[in-house]
């Protein structure tokens, strides 16, 4: 079975997928390798305001469907799906586990689910899937996003999103509908200002900006788990330790 991990932004999944790959090997010896299947984190140069994995995951667990595809174009729901499976399939072949870790409910279940573009989008998730979902608190996801936007502010989210702007390749509409970057886009069109002449004010309403909408966005993630008829919540990493290790041996 592929475990998938599900949940808002900023609730610790990766993290999870990380120390549950460490824990499966150590209690099966069978290597677990994760895959993205998140909708923007698999773009190349979203690595700010993406927040892609750090050299100290890359390192220690393959990695696959992060920032591998160019922002040129936006890659549909299906296409998605497909990169998914064949990652799922190589993954396999090797005799190692997938672990898929996104906070994208449609393309979630459009993998999960098994959609076509056929079908009505109501079907069960498959069997082969252990669905783990991570909780929150309002006030700690409040205060964790807020952390997290002022550290990519520090690290140059400006700077990349202006790159990404200026180059005429890269699909606007994708950065319009991206967090993170969306609101560099309105404060231009408010402030009929151009890119080199934001204020620090700006900015800074740039950055509550940026807060508040993926906040609403972590509602929005938090409500769709109703449509994920499998998913087991967890609160702490020994739960989530204890369910899958149960899932895996029950097969």
């Amino acid at each position: 079975k592929s475990i998938v991990i599900f949940g808002p932004t900023t609730t610790g999944k990766m993290s999870v997928a990380y120390n549950l790959a460490k824990f499966i090997y150590g209690k099966t010896n069978v290597d677990s390798e994760i895959v993205n299947i998140d909708s923007r984190k698999i773009y190349k140069r979203f690595n700010i305001s993406q927040s892609l994995p750090d050299k100290n995951i890359v390192s220690r667990v393959k990695i696959h469907l992060f920032g591998t595809i160019e922002p040129t174009q936006e890659l549909d729901l299906f296409s998605f799906q497909q990169l998914v499976y064949n990652k799922i399939d190589e993954i396999n072949s090797r005799g190692h586990l997938a672990i898929l870790v996104g906070g994208s409910p449609l393309h979630t279940r459009c993998i999960i689910q098994q959609w076509t573009k056929s079908d009505n989008k109501k079907q069960a998730t498959l069997n082969k899937y252990i669905v783990i979902g991570t909780k929150f608190n309002r006030k700690s996801l409040k205060k964790a996003v807020t952390k997290s936007v002022e550290k990519m502010m520090s690290q140059g989210l400006l700077t990349e999103f202006q790159e990404l702007y200026k180059d005429s390749g890269v699909s606007r509409d994708l950065l319009q509908r991206t967090l993170g970057y969306r609101q560099f886009i309105e404060m231009i069109k408010v402030s009929k200002k151009d890119l080199n002449s934001l204020s620090s004010r700006d900015l800074e309403k740039i950055k509550a900006w940026i807060v508040k909408d993926i906040l609403k966005f972590a509602y929005t993630q938090e409500v769709s788990k109703k449509h994920f008829d499998s998913l087991h919540e967890i609160s702490s990493f020994s739960e989530a330790q204890t369910f899958v290790l149960n899932k895996l041996q029950a097969d």
